[in-house]
């Protein structure tokens, strides 16, 4: 039997699912993010600014989808004053409605004041430890809401900091905004998480962009990192489900046009564009790949063999020339 990582029919809508905005903290309004991203080839952005949720419905067209989310900041108080110097914790919150004008609860500041907001939960100081946090997704789980971690190496955070964290939907596997200012995620722990939750969890490329530099910039966070998901059309509903479905991979460059696991083979297929090697993770110490025959070359398509070693779950990596890679999210064996 075969078992696709991604639907093996439909179209592929680029995406951003971790954005800021005037709104928050970005440098750009949401109009002129519409216009990069279109200009770069990305049909939906999902509008995540800092502890507000707005409804951008109004830019929508036929090539683009604007969803509506937030970004929930959990407040340290560390023992160093300065906060870049503590563990911080983010959590990414997908509405799956784009009227959806609850947010899970209000955003206390440094004084202790709460925004006035319509929330699910009531207002409460915001802390980062595993028993908090967990209150936290499992409300917005609850409601609907897909809640992805961000970028656990830009937050300071250990395996010990996530790996009890429950019911997420998915987290940052490759942040191009913080990979840009040189705190590049490890996708690492992903393996890491997936074996931690013994659960189905996806993984996301994203930009969490703030700055307006221009893309010819080397520290332009617009365009670094994105998920290609495959839907049978762009509206709200469709591509909300194939984002809860996990049909989507990520990229910071190369294309996955189909990838399966056919189980009486016991091998993985993969068509993709020119890679210098195309490799399987699991739970395993053993990683199988297929590689182009000399450096500089490249292979286009790949079966590889897993030989029984594979452990638990199974994701895909194809890295090009350069070294940028795209990631299947996980299937469970």
């Amino acid at each position: 039997m075969k078992r696709y990582f991604f639907p093996s029919t439909g179209n592929f809508y680029k995406a951003n699912l971790h954005c800021h905005t005037t709104c928050s903290d970005g440098r750009m309004t949401p109009e002129q993010v519409k216009e990069r991203y279109m200009s770069l080839g990305y049909s939906v952005i999902a509008y995540s600014d800092h502890n507000v949720m707005i409804d951008h419905s109004d830019l929508n067209e036929e090539n683009f989808l604007a969803l509506t989310a937030y970004e929930v900041d959990f407040i340290t108080r560390d023992a160093n004053p300065r906060w870049q110097a503590n563990k911080l914790l983010h959590l990414n919150m997908i509405s799956p409605k784009p009227n959806e004008d609850r947010v899970v609860s209000p955003q206390v500041n440094d004084k202790g004041e709460h925004r006035d907001v319509n929330s699910i939960l009531p207002p409460m100081r915001y802390i980062c430890n595993t028993t908090f946090v967990n209150k936290i997704i499992a409300a917005g789980a609850d409601n609907g809401y897909l809640v992805t971690i961000n970028h656990p190496t830009w937050s300071n955070l250990d395996y010990d900091d996530y790996k009890g964290l429950k019911r997420l939907w998915a987290m940052e596997i490759n942040n191009g905004g913080c990979y840009a200012e040189g705190r590049a995620d490890d996708p690492n722990v992903y393996n890491l998480m997936l074996r931690a939750m013994g659960t189905k969890l996806f993984a996301v490329g994203t930009d969490d962009n703030h700055n307006d530099l221009p893309q010819d910039h080397p520290e332009h966070h617009c365009g670094q990192a994105w998920i290609n998901i495959r839907a049978e059309k762009l509206d709200y509903d469709t591509i909300f489900n194939a984002l809860k479905n996990g049909d989507f991979y990520s990229s910071d460059g190369p294309e996955i046009y189909e990838c399966y696991y056919d189980d009486e083979e016991d091998a993985v297929h993969v068509k993709c564009s020119p890679a210098q090697r195309v490799f399987v993770n699991s739970a395993s110490i053993s990683a199988p790949m297929a590689t182009a025959k000399k450096i500089g070359e490249t292979i286009t398509e790949a079966v590889i063999p897993l030989n029984h070693f594979a452990v638990d779950f199974i994701r895909v990596t194809v890295e090009d020339n350069n070294r940028r890679m795209a990631h299947t999210n996980a299937i469970w064996l």
